[in-house]
């Protein structure tokens, strides 16, 4: 019998599945650009092993934020019932601003993710797809248009239960959220993310990472000198304690200890 609960993981943590860490369907798009909307199913950028579809609006790190602490609320229940909360509580989880602002951009956030339709396969399937999760990231949603006693409204999301195939033992990882939030910069957020799927990250292209990451950078150079920005915020976060940049374009890095105490965090 499937499972019908997500993972209860330490409270310090949030899960993410794999196979959306290590693509670029939370992108690391600037916030005064306008985002992109597709139509029709496109296929995005993921590493080797996946292959992953979106149809919808343009998902980014704040989107990600919103994912990200849903699934912790979530994990408390079986999958399918309603998870209540009030914005109030939401907003201050992510650290965003408790104002018209903040609800308005949550509510925002909420709707894309509704109204994205993902598809989720494995690279390696042949003849009939089959897909390991076909759906939105949110199946409904309810929540009050900011006012005086938005505070305190409660708001509900429901959420596909077939979800719970992207939390296998060994599919989803465990993301330090206190280090997430502390991270300004979307780059940041996003390697923050993907290195925190592999204990011992492999070398990868800086031009691999650009498409992973879905940046809009026009040029690699500019792309680069960014990357090299981000990656030292993560060294002064204490989740890498090193890396580097070879001559041949290969981004090294190392995990630091300390950037790997979620992972022997007991469940909540």
């Amino acid at each position: 019998m499937q499972p019908t609960q997500l993972p209860l993981w330490h409270e310090r943590v949030r899960g993410l599945p794999n196979p959306i860490a290590r693509s670029s369907l939370f992108t690391v798009g600037n916030q005064n650009e306008p985002r992109s909307f597709y139509r029709e199913h496109r296929t995005i950028q993921t590493l080797a092993g996946w292959v992953l579809t979106m149809r919808g609006e343009e998902l980014r790190q704040d989107d990600e934020d919103v994912f990200l602490q849903l699934m912790h609320l979530a994990r408390c229940q079986p999958l399918g019932e309603a998870v209540s909360f009030t914005a109030y509580s939401f907003l201050k989880e992510l650290g965003w601003k408790r104002s018209v602002e903040g609800y308005n951009r949550l509510k925002a956030s909420f709707d894309r993710l509704q109204f994205t339709s993902i598809r989720l396969s494995s690279d390696a399937t042949s003849g009939d797809t089959f897909y390991l999760y076909q759906g939105a990231l949110v199946r409904k949603f309810m929540g009050k248009s900011a006012d005086s006693d938005e505070p305190r409204s409660k708001w509900t999301v429901w959420l596909e239960p077939e979800i719970i195939k992207l939390f296998g033992p060994s599919a989803y990882t465990q993301v330090w959220w206190e280090q997430r939030l502390r991270l300004r910069s979307a780059l940041a957020k996003y390697l923050h993310s993907y290195f925190s799927t592999h204990e011992a990250p492999y070398p990868l292209k800086v031009e691999t990472l650009k498409g992973l990451t879905g940046s809009r950078a026009a040029r690699l150079t500019d792309f680069r000198k960014a990357l090299r920005v981000a990656l030292q915020q993560l060294v002064a976060e204490g989740f890498l304690d090193a890396w580097t940049i070879d001559g041949s374009d290969i981004v090294h890095v190392t995990r630091s200890t300390r950037g790997k105490a979620a992972k022997v965090l007991p469940a909540a």
